[in-house]
């Protein structure tokens, strides 16, 4: 749902796909569209990391860094046996996961299973849809701090990965300003989901600029690259 390098976005990395229910009976079921959830379903994902920054005395300089990882979804519990979907990711940079509960309006996304901490988005997303999200903002050299972003569906687009194209997604977007170490900062998340595959694409981005003197913005790039149904 998930560390990141230069930008840091919120352990909540995957919630956009994952989902899952409760029969009466107490059983997982398959999630709905945008939220694919089935035992043992994989996602595999490129990361592309990007640091700028420009001065009045010197050229722009960027560094980019390209890592891998992947995320498997199987059945499992929170710790007061409330069935849940969990999402594990392995990769580059290290393990992580989320559990996610999908309810009749929302999905429910717990950063580990003592099931404190919880977010939620919609369970039914189209255009208008909006929901908020805590996320992690950081830029080298000047420091880094939380905000809550609200992001909300605003159209359908199609989406090139590789030469696959993903029709018709549904774009997310959030703006956020925050302020990091007495440096305001600008922060834009942008996030696509496919109807069958879930997330394909996101793009996380800060920056902060001093008119006329300096430049400095940390860009990642996610994309789908595989995944099993």
């Amino acid at each position: 749902m998930k560390k990141i390098l230069m930008f840091i976005t919120a352990v909540f990395l995957f919630a956009g796909f994952a989902g899952c229910t409760e029969e009466p009976n107490g059983e997982l079921v398959a999630g709905v569209q945008y939220y694919p959830a089935s035992e043992g379903l994989t996602w595999e994902y490129r990361l592309i990391s990007k640091a700028i920054t420009w001065t009045s005395m010197t050229d722009t300089v960027e560094a980019a860094d390209t890592s891998y990882f992947t995320v498997t979804c199987k059945e499992t519990t929170l710790d007061d046996d409330t069935p849940v979907w969990e999402y594990a990711e392995t990769g580059d940079r290290g393990s992580s996961y989320v559990y996610v509960k999908f309810g009749d309006t929302e999905i429910e996304i717990y950063e580990d299973k003592t099931g404190v901490d919880v977010e939620t988005m919609p369970v039914k997303i189209e255009a208008g849809a909006t929901w908020s999200r805590s996320e992690g903002v950081a830029l080298a050299g000047v420091g880094n701090t939380t905000t809550v972003a609200a992001y909300t569906i605003e159209n359908s687009e199609d989406v090139i990965i590789d030469g696959t194209t993903y029709t018709g997604t549904l774009k997310a977007t959030a703006k956020a300003t925050v302020s990091l170490t007495g440096t305001s900062v600008d922060a834009e998340y942008s996030e696509w989901y496919d109807v069958d595959a879930g997330l394909v694409k996101s793009i996380s981005k800060a920056e902060t600029e001093v008119a006329g003197v300096s430049y400095t913005a940390a860009e990642e790039i996610e994309e789908l690259i595989s995944y099993t149904q």
